[in-house]
């Protein structure tokens, strides 16, 4: 049966059941979880109008239906904007005792750019409560098929410990897990554990003369994840650490063949909330994503006159053991660093959002893991972190329900100065000592400078508008200009050589998107 079929199944089977009389005899759901909770998006966009198809590195197609680019205002987490994606999302909570209350859901992703499910979250929890007003609590929570929602760090760009803290190039399928949480009211505390299979170099080699004798197999390795938070009573200062340790697999490369990888970190925040919630600043990528967190669903409260305030700052420190590239067949101990400063306040229907994130390279590409995957940086190199700040003003107008949002934000980018990493067809202008601009652990996203020159800050600017009638839809449009002097591709000269050549730094883009809930 095609994917297509089964989702039409689902939803012919589960749609009529959220109207149908609850059967006698069984458990009844609660009236604000609905059971089936459905998100159908449609996008329309162009990531940059200023050029066409083919004339630049990263080719840019003209609007299309589904083009949701996400630009350096989206920052670092991983987005769903570069894909149309529909979500499916049943849910269904028990009420058989008002202490037994468990609860499950699936939720399913439907990437119409490639036609393929995929899953975005889907658990199952077993809550305990201790008291009837639910604030004393503990719980079980199993992901039976993929747990890259139970992270560790706070704030979704520097946050870490997710599915792929196992190399996805290695990895085989995704990384179930389970965790346990108890809640205290004023105090929380969790711990969670999480396996994939890798494929890592096997104890005997294959009989294979003047070829690769290297034999894979598939193990299976393991994180471990815990954490807690206190709350001054009823102050709204709140302290939160939290801290995990990874088994990646065994590195393969053959000066550390065979070597754990063993990584680990921690991370702490502090934190000042006071007044009503304050929720993220407009983002069509929030639009795009896990649609079981409670604020994609919560609708923005608003009070005329009410002033609220939310300041935090995290920092995350983290470790993994690599190989050494000066020292043969040895491996050390590389280490990162990330952290975020934020501020937001809301008075009546007016928000301001102000962000800076740090992130060292090797924060960047600890999942990859590497700059040269499973090679930790050599001494000889040099190396910048990433520095992003953002401030975000938005006001809604009453009782349209109507939100006007800009954001402005700049961005200095990580850099890795040395010898590049170069393949078999490698072109000869990039040879020796270079420098390359880091953008996120995707090396095609990276960019080799020109020689002898240096990296420049990016900027960005961008408008939104927002429509939403309760939480069952909405309407985003955005229009945005970034410049970015460090894009830079191969191209021929006059005489025919090949040279490293800065492109068109400029772009303007727009996204149209629908959304509706139901």
């Amino acid at each position: 049966m095609k994917w297509w079929q089964t989702l039409a199944l689902a939803v012919l089977i589960a749609g009529p059941a959220t109207a149908q009389q609850q059967p006698k005899g069984k458990v009844a759901q609660t009236p604000d979880e609905p059971f089936l909770k459905t998100s159908v998006t449609f996008v329309f966009g162009d990531d940059n109008l200023l050029v066409g198809a083919g004339e630049t590195r990263k080719s840019s197609p003209s609007a299309y239906f589904g083009n949701c680019h996400g630009t350096i205002a989206d920052r670092t987490e991983p987005s769903e904007c570069g894909k149309n994606v529909t979500r499916l999302l049943l849910y269904k909570r028990l009420l058989l005792s008002p202490f037994f209350q468990p609860e499950a859901a699936l939720s399913i992703d439907l990437d119409v750019d490639n036609n393929r499910l995929s899953d975005s979250g889907s658990y199952i929890r077993t809550n305990f409560f201790l008291d009837t007003r639910h604030e004393r609590y503990w719980a079980f929570t199993l992901f039976p098929v993929d747990s890259d929602r139970m992270r560790l760090g706070f704030h979704p760009d520097v946050s870490w410990g997710g599915t792929d803290s196992f190399p996805k190039n290695f990895r085989s399928g995704l990384a179930p897990g389970l965790q346990f949480d108890l809640d205290y009211r004023y105090s929380h505390f969790f711990l969670g554990f999480k396996a994939a299979r890798v494929k890592s170099p096997a104890e005997d080699t294959l009989i294979n003369p003047g070829g690769n004798e290297l034999k894979n197999v598939q193990r299976t390795f393991y994180g471990v994840l815990g954490g807690a938070g206190f709350e001054v009573q009823d102050s709204g200062l709140r302290f939160e650490f939290n801290g995990g340790f990874f088994n990646k697999g065994t590195n393969t490369r053959m000066n550390a063949l065979g070597q754990s990888i063993l990584a680990g970190g921690a991370s702490g925040r502090v934190s000042f909330r006071r007044g009503i919630p304050i929720g993220r600043a407009m983002d069509v990528r929030i639009f795009q994503q896990d649609k079981i967190r409670e604020e994609l669903f919560r609708r923005e409260q608003y009070r005329t006159g009410a002033l609220s305030l939310a300041i935090e700052g995290e920092f995350s420190f983290l470790a993994q053991v690599l190989e050494d590239p000066d020292n043969v067949s040895s491996t050390k101990s590389e280490t990162a660093i990330m952290g975020h400063i934020g501020a937001k306040m809301k008075y009546g229907y007016f928000r301001l959002h102000m962000d800076v994130i740090y992130r060292d390279l090797t924060a960047i590409l600890f999942d990859v893991p590497g700059f040269i995957p499973y090679q930790a940086l050599s001494a000889d190199v040099k190396v910048s972190p990433e520095v992003y700040g953002a401030i975000a003003a938005d006001y809604n107008i009453q009782p349209y329900d109507l939100t006007l949002g800009l954001t402005l934000g700049v961005l200095q980018p990580a850099t890795y100065a040395g010898i590049a990493p170069t393949g078999a067809n490698a072109s000869s202008v990039d040879q020796g000592n270079t420098k390359v601009v880091v953008r996120g652990d995707q090396a095609g996203d990276w960019d080799i400078l020109p020689n002898g020159q240096d990296e420049l800050p990016l900027f960005v600017g961008r408008v939104d508008l927002k429509w939403s009638y309760y939480d069952a839809f909405r309407f985003i449009a955005t229009l945005w200009y970034g410049r970015d002097d460090n894009l830079a591709s191969i191209k021929p000269d006059a005489s025919g050589h090949n040279l490293r050549t800065f492109e068109e730094p400029n772009a303007l883009g727009f996204t149209i998107l629908s959304q509706v809930n139901f």
